[in-house]
């Protein structure tokens, strides 16, 4: 087919000065990635995943609790019986230990004990066989041979009562509350008092028992401590009749007084002999006046005295009389006879000194003897009294062993017999006929909480993991970029091709089209109005293949012309064309063939764009071409390419064959050819590869007004659209938006506009044509 019409339209202002404005703030620098890392976590988004599984949420919960239900309803009721006894920890156990000063056990680890001592062999194996529960008991002996006995009872019998034996403490209390556990309310009541009786009765056993064997064993122990006690004895009475010890204290207390009067009187022999050195060593100076200073000083001090008026009357005579005077003669013998009484009492003194000074250094040495003697003596009896105090304490503490040994087996004997109030029973066990297991209404409720809350639960951890997009608002909180349509998954091939296929009514009303189809004209308004400037070129690309990209271009473009705008589709995906094949075209002439590799971009822009310019003018000024197919162009190249599309008004590209380097051979010359299609076409819509691995996008997008990124919901991984934004971003392409393709009512509650909404809608219009 030829192309039917391609009038040639004045070039807009905006698109000779060269590509238009971004549609969006897309052309921007290159962001940094946006990823939601608490997607799922809002409770917005929470209630969305619940209610998008909420029949399996209510399956589920509606199965777990019906199945609880009949295993509860099928399960045997248990039944409790509690006995109580009272400790009582003030109490003596015994005669023995009443009145020791022994301290007593602390109260919670004395209560513990009690309670696993009821849980023992010793407790639970009378109670067994008092009551024959191994009759009662079919217990089978385990794999590989019967179990071994004990005292005539199984142990798996034995096991099996010990499971349901339960022993519980109230708070602050002396109490031990025994429990059993048994399908006969009866048969609790008779375990649990018998357990109970049985630890009274096993306390006093093990409590004699030892009581038993303790004067046993102190009765061995009283010869061997009588023979100690007899020679501790023995050995302090030699001790004494050796060293003739009767009073070691009295005789300690003389001896010390002795010894203490020596070291006083030999002090004072000591400051005598100090005082009498000093009075030697003046006598030794020789001088009266040294002398007149000693102890003896006070019998000079009269000569002294008379010595000197003797003195003063013979100085005065001499001076008034002369030596020739008697009285001159008299004084002056006077004077020799005082001087020489002088001389003979100083000698006198002298003399009593030496002598005195002899006298005390004897009573020194000899004082200083005795003292030495005396301390000799009180040391060496301190050792024997050492020895003595030890011996005497050795045969005391003999004696008091053996009298409170002897005590102690007397008390035995008797406390053999003595029964204990430190445990008693102060409840017995009454049956109980309301079963404490199973709870039924109990254990319903809670299995039907916690399977539902297990349910959305399982629901929000798999919405958590799950790396795809369902939902506009997250996928626009996720990525920062509009989501301008959600387009729902069609029924059939038809809903796909409802827009430039449109099936007849029949009954003179316009044709229904599918919830698809009204997206995507909802995608060309959010488009065409959404623009700031006029849009004249859209790219649709998507991250990776099978996004549905090229169904949501052939349909745009048929929206496009189905508004009156005269519109080319161009598919630009080379490598893997699919725009022919959904429009049952021709792929023998297209893009590749407009394009080929070895021309340039200057090439293209001298020799191919004047021609098409030049065959656009010239079938501009045809106006009597045909709608069946006449070619209004000159025999060019675009004229081979161009054929027209399944709705008025919409031209379609095809891809054209396979060639080596398609990537090149778009960078090359697409820009210049999309030039003149927007000069010649109201809108132009190119179908691209997709954007990871391949670079035919970018070079596309790059020039286009506005670029679409389809993404596939719940199929296409998060990662890969931001990467393909990213790319986008980095060439400054203008990214117009995103559109979510394939929502179900299962991934998104925007879809219940298409089903729900969509359904009400014609409703009337049904009922209308029914009647």
């Amino acid at each position: 087919m030829k192309i039917n019409e391609a009038p040639d339209l004045p070039l807009a202002a905006d698109s000779r000065a060269g590509s238009p404005a971004p549609l969006s703030l897309s052309q921007a620098a290159p962001r940094a990635p946006v990823y939601a890392g608490a997607l799922g976590t809002t409770l917005a988004e929470q209630w969305f995943q619940v209610r998008r599984h909420w029949i399996k949420i209510a399956v589920f919960t509606l199965l777990v609790t019906l199945l609880t239900a009949i295993y509860v309803l099928r399960t045997p009721k248990i039944y409790d019986a509690v006995a109580i006894v009272r400790m009582d920890t003030n109490t003596p156990n015994n005669i023995v230990s009443r009145g020791a000063s022994q301290a007593m056990p602390a109260t919670d680890a004395l209560l513990a004990t009690e309670a696993d001592e009821v849980k023992t062999p010793a407790v639970v194996l009378p109670t067994i066989l008092l009551l024959h529960l191994e009759r009662m008991m079919a217990a089978k002996d385990p794999p590989g041979g019967a179990a071994f006995d004990i005292e005539g009872v199984p142990q798996p019998v034995l096991r099996a009562v010990t499971k349901n034996i339960k022993v519980t403490r109230p708070i602050n209390s002396f109490l031990l509350e025994i429990h059993y556990h048994s399908l006969s309310p009866q048969l609790s009541a008779q375990v649990a008092n018998t357990l109970a009786d049985q630890l009274l009765q096993h306390d006093y056993a093990t409590r004699a028992h030892s009581l038993l064997n303790l004067s046993s064993y102190m009765s061995q122990q009283i010869a061997a401590l009588r023979a100690q006690m007899e020679r501790s004895q023995i050995a302090l009475n030699q001790f004494e009749r050796a060293h003739n010890i009767v009073n070691p204290k009295d005789k300690f207390s003389l001896m010390n007084q002795r010894l203490q009067t020596l070291s006083a009187e030999l002090q004072k022999e000591h400051a005598r002999g100090r005082r009498l050195a000093a009075d030697l060593a003046l006598v030794r100076i020789g001088s009266v006046d040294a002398l007149a200073v000693s102890n003896r000083g006070h019998v000079l001090k009269p000569l002294l005295d008379a010595q000197k008026t003797a003195q003063i009357k013979f100085d005065s005579l001499a001076a008034q009389y002369g030596p020739g005077n008697y009285l001159y003669r008299q004084a002056r013998r006077q004077l020799a006879e005082i001087r020489g009484s002088i001389a003979r009492e100083k000698k006198h003194i002298a003399g009593q000194i030496q002598a005195q000074a002899q006298a005390v250094a004897v009573r020194v040495r000899l004082t200083a003897g005795a003292f030495a003697r005396q301390k000799a003596a009180l040391n060496a009896f301190n050792s024997q009294a050492v020895q003595y105090s030890i011996l005497s304490r050795e045969a005391d503490s003999d004696k008091k062993i053996y009298d409170a040994l002897l005590q102690r087996v007397k008390d035995a004997s008797i406390s053999a017999g003595y029964h204990s109030e430190n445990l008693r029973i102060v409840g017995h066990a009454e049956p109980n006929p309301v079963p404490i297991a199973p709870r039924v209404k109990f254990d319903v409720v809670m299995a039907l909480l916690l399977s539902g809350g297990f349910a959305m639960m399982a629901v929000l951890g798999l919405a958590h993991f799950d790396r795809t997009f369902t939902d506009p608002e997250l996928m626009r909180t996720a990525l920062g970029e509009e989501v301008l349509v959600s387009l729902p998954a069609a029924r059939s091939s038809a809903d796909l091709g409802a827009l430039y296929r449109p099936a007849a009514s029949g009954n003179g009303k316009p044709v229904r089209r599918p919830p698809f189809s009204e997206s995507v004209l909802q995608l060309r308004s959010a488009l065409l109005l959404g623009s700031r400037r006029r849009l004249r070129s859209v790219c649709v690309t998507s991250a990776q293949p099978r996004e549905g990209k090229s169904t949501v271009a052939i349909n745009l473009a048929a929206a496009f012309a189905l508004q009156g705008l005269r519109t080319v589709l161009v598919d630009a995906d080379i490598r893997r064309p699919e725009v022919h094949r959904q429009l049952e075209l021709s792929n023998e002439f297209g893009l590749s063939t407009l394009l080929p590799s070895h021309v340039s971009q200057s090439a293209w822009s001298h020799s191919v764009l004047p021609e098409v310019v030049a065959s656009s003018a010239a079938a501009a000024g045809n106006n009597s071409a045909s709608q069946s197919g006449a070619s209004l162009l000159p025999e060019d190249g675009l004229n081979g390419a161009l054929v027209s599309g399944p709705v008025p008004g919409l031209w379609v590209l095809p891809a054209g064959p396979a060639v080596a380097s398609p990537a090149e051979l778009l960078a090359i010359g697409f820009g210049s050819l999309l030039e003149h299609l927007k000069s010649r076409f109201d809108m132009v819509v190119v179908d691209c590869p997709p954007l990871l691995g391949f670079a035919d996008s970018l070079a596309v997008g790059a020039g286009a007004d506005a670029v679409l990124v389809i993404v596939r919901a719940g199929a296409t991984p998060r990662d890969h659209v931001q990467s393909s934004l990213d790319q986008l971003a980095q060439v400054r392409a203008p990214i117009a938006g995103l559109v979510l393709n394939g929502v179900t009512a299962e991934m998104s509650h925007y879809y219940y506009y298409y089903r729900d909404y969509y359904q009400r809608y014609y409703a009337a219009d049904d009922r209308e044509t029914a009647k």
